[in-house]
Order: C-alpha cells, then sequence, then structure tokens
C-alpha cells in the first residue's frame, strides 16, 4: 500500500489551513476544481514566501500551473484512504507546517478573503492567482487596467463586473504584485 510523502501531507495541511476543509481527492480526472484551486494557491503562498515545495510554474488556462505540482496531485490521489487517514491522525501537523508558516497562511487567506467565496471559490480563486501570475511575471510593473486587459485577453472573460481597483489594492497591500503599479 502507498503511503503519502512528506511533500504531499505538506500540501494537505496547506490545503486544510488556507481553505478550511480537508482535501477530498477528485473521483475522476474529469473534475478537476480541486486541482485548479490547489494550483492556485500554492502559486499565491510562493509569492508570499510560504515553501510548500520547489515548483515552478507557467500560464495555462486557468492560470498559473506547475507540471511537478500537478503529478504530486495526481499521485495523491491515487490513495484517497491515506488522505482520509492522515487527516484523522494529527500527530504529524506540527512538525510537517510548523505553527508561524500556519499563521501565515491564515494571515493571506484571510487578507485575500478566501471565507467569503465559498460559493464562487473556483472563480475568485483562479482570479488571484491569475492576477498574481501576471502582474509578477509577465507584466511586472503594469497598471492594474494592463494586467485585467492581458486578463480578459488569455481567458476570454468579461472583467467590466469586477471591481478591479479594490482586488488590485487588496493585493497590493499583501505586497503579492511586482511593484505599486501605475
Amino acid at each position: 500500500m502507498a503511503t503519502l510523502t512528506f511533500d504531499q501531507k505538506r500540501m494537505l495541511l496547506t490545503y486544510k489551513t488556507f481553505y478550511g476543509e480537508p482535501y477530498i481527492a477528485p473521483s475522476s480526472q474529469t473534475n478537476t476544481d480541486i486541482h485548479v484551486i490547489s494550483q492556485e494557491m500554492c502559486f499565491i503562498l510562493k509569492m508570499k514566501g510560504v515553501n510548500i515545495g520547489d515548483y515552478s510554474y507557467s500560464w495555462n488556462t486557468h492560470g498559473p500551473f506547475s507540471p511537478g505540482l500537478l503529478v504530486l496531485l495526481r499521485t495523491m490521489d491515487r490513495i484517497p484512504s491515506e488522505i482520509e487517514n492522515f487527516y484523522i491522525s494529527s500527530e504529524e501537523y506540527g512538525y510537517i507546517l510548523n505553527q508561524e508558516t500556519r499563521n501565515k497562511i491564515i494571515h493571506i487567506k484571510n487578507a485575500l478573503k478566501i471565507d467569503e467565496h465559498t460559493n464562487d471559490r473556483l472563480d475568485w480563486v483562479e482570479l488571484l492567482g491569475s492576477l498574481v501570475y501576471l502582474a509578477n511575471v509577465e507584466l511586472p510593473g503594469a497598471s492594474c487596467d494592463e494586467v485585467f486587459e492581458r486578463l480578459k485577453m488569455y481567458k476570454g472573460i468579461e472583467t467590466d463586473g469586477i471591481d478591479k481597483k479594490s482586488i488590485w489594492e487588496m493585493l497590493k497591500t499583501e505586497k503579492l504584485l511586482a511593484t505599486t503599479g501605475r
């Protein structure tokens, strides 16, 4: 029987800390929403200096994407009973994610209003992850309008109904933008 690696356990605890609920392996590889929000979460945390793995990212349909992280998630998904057993036994929690790291994750979660978006979590986290990626990797120093325009171009979504300025200010306050923007 396969067991969880340290990196998989770290991912599971990070997910639970960030989203307030356990990671549940998808029943099929066609339902990948949990992979998308895991990718976005890991990228955002990486940009805040939280070490949850050495993953490199590029742009994908949903925003920042790490092939290495996807391998970790898919491997983990094959052993759902191990995931469940891990969450039941909390003996290793402090060793895997120390209190300082958990506090950082909770701060970021609260600052980005993750709990306020449980009904539209996928869209919210995908939006934030995409903006952070574009503002730091593709368009460092670009203005809010420039980054949102690129987002619109890449994703084909309408951004007119989005409160761009308040989202941008939130990301700027959390130092998730390459610069303060123009």
